[in-house]
């Protein structure tokens, strides 16, 4: 077991749930769910993402990780669907730097967190801010539960682009930096 492995169950003990994870991309399917369930995690993966819908009332998970990396329906359409389902817990998506005129939306569509996609590093994805997300979620889902102020979010990350000096393509980072701040108030 790798380094980060371990970090990131040694981590997540403690807060048991069931977890749906959406996502196309295999490997990271894969590393996080068995991340998750070495944990003591129950996972859900659906076999394709629209099955998630159907076993949304079945399973009725705790928290729901949704890759936007999706078309037809987009990421965005996908969290409106499980919203208008009835689905109240707890959604962390998974974002790209090209995604960013979009992330507003994500907020208003009832997401929890929005967080950059994990980088594969030799093979292996660092789960370190999923993992802070998942944990900091479990650990607290009555304040999780409630979306994340993106005013609130929007006026930090444009502070600290101030503070940085305007640097073009910090945008990303400066939101993610505010929406860390914001969340942990």
């Amino acid at each position: 077991m790798g380094l980060l492995t371990h970090s990131l169950l040694t981590s997540l003990k403690g807060a048991i749930a069931m977890i749906m994870v959406l996502t196309q991309d295999k490997e990271l399917r894969e590393q996080l769910s068995e991340t998750l369930q070495q944990s003591g995690h129950k996972v859900t993966v659906p076999a394709h993402r629209e099955n998630g819908f159907a076993m949304l009332t079945d399973c009725q998970p705790s928290l729901i990780i949704l890759d936007l990396q999706v078309a037809d329906p987009s990421g965005i359409d996908h969290v409106n669907m499980i919203r208008a389902r009835g689905y109240g817990r707890g959604i962390i998506v998974l974002s790209s730097p090209a995604m960013m005129p979009i992330i507003s939306k994500t907020y208003a569509s009832g997401v929890n967190r929005v967080l950059k996609a994990p980088l594969a590093i030799n093979g292996r994805y660092d789960l370190g801010e999923l993992r802070f997300a998942v944990k900091s979620y479990l650990q607290n889902r009555a304040a999780s539960a409630r979306p994340i102020d993106q005013r609130a979010v929007a006026q930090r990350a444009y502070e600290l682009y101030e503070a940085g000096g305007r640097h073009e393509g910090s945008n990303l980072q400066h939101w993610y930096q505010a929406e860390r701040e914001v969340a942990m108030r």
